[in-house]
């Protein structure tokens, strides 16, 4: 398991849970999301690329619509 990656895959849950809670500028969500999709991919290996979307899917939505079952590395 790579603690890094799913440690960076929380913090952009945390930081999309915090943007619906109170929600930046257009400007300021595109910077933030830019550097937490930045932080996720430095950690991923190319085996995990697959993951990651899916993990990134769970968290919008987990979010924005019904509940869905978190996904797991391998």
């Amino acid at each position: 398991m790579n603690d890094a990656l799913e440690l960076a895959l929380d913090k952009l849950d945390r930081i999309v849970a915090g943007w619906i809670e109170s929600p930046p500028d257009a400007q300021t969500l595109e910077r933030e999301f830019g550097r937490a999709i930045e932080a996720v991919l430095a950690h991923a290996g190319r085996d995990e690329y697959d993951y990651v979307g899916a993990r990134i899917r769970f968290t919008l939505d987990s979010r924005l619509g019904p509940p869905v079952p978190r996904p797991t590395l391998h």
